[in-house]
């Protein structure tokens, strides 16, 4: 028998690389905590025109309100991103450039400071921040701050909306 011989040294060496590997297969697990909008829903506007990405597919969000806008040619489920982007090319050369420039302004990008995402500012992500006080019978009240605040979808971060970034809507997402 060799006396340099420890079971329980080994043993013990053996249980921290397997706890090691455990610890390392739970972290792996765990989600990032940075959300992305790369594979999941996404809705944006691409010049103007609302546009929802889901799990490789796009298709039209909302009503599209510009005048002379041929709207049967960007109806439907498409799964090719760049055929979209060069329908919506083609049919905003065709509508009003006037009614054009007004949807833009109104359909807006906006990057999230927390998580990077890139979204569609929407009326009903927009909310007001309420100050709660209790008067002298004990009764709580609200009252306006004055300060709106915008949730992001993917992170549910709040950002003031004077604060917030835009992001022009020439890109594609």
């Amino acid at each position: 028998m060799n006396k340099n011989f420890n079971l329980a040294s080994r043993q013990r060496k053996h249980n921290a690389s397997h706890f090691d590997s455990k610890q390392k297969r739970a972290d792996s697990l765990q989600p990032s905590p940075y959300f992305s909008t790369l594979n999941g829903f996404c809705k944006f506007s691409y010049r103007g025109v609302v546009i929802e990405r889901g799990q490789g597919t796009y298709q039209i969000g909302r009503r599209i309100v510009i005048s002379g806008f041929p709207v049967d040619s960007v109806s439907g489920i498409w799964t090719d991103a760049r055929m979209l982007k060069l329908a919506i090319d083609l049919a905003i050369e065709q509508a009003c450039p006037e009614r054009h420039k007004a949807v833009m302004e109104q359909y807006r990008n906006w990057k999230c400071p927390a998580c990077g995402s890139v979204a569609l500012v929407d009326s009903k992500d927009i909310h007001t921040k309420w100050k709660y006080v209790t008067d002298s019978w004990g009764n709580e009240e609200r009252i306006d701050t004055g300060v709106k605040l915008l949730t992001c979808n993917y992170c549910s971060e709040e950002v003031d909306s004077s604060d917030i970034s835009y992001v022009s809507s020439d890109v594609f997402l």
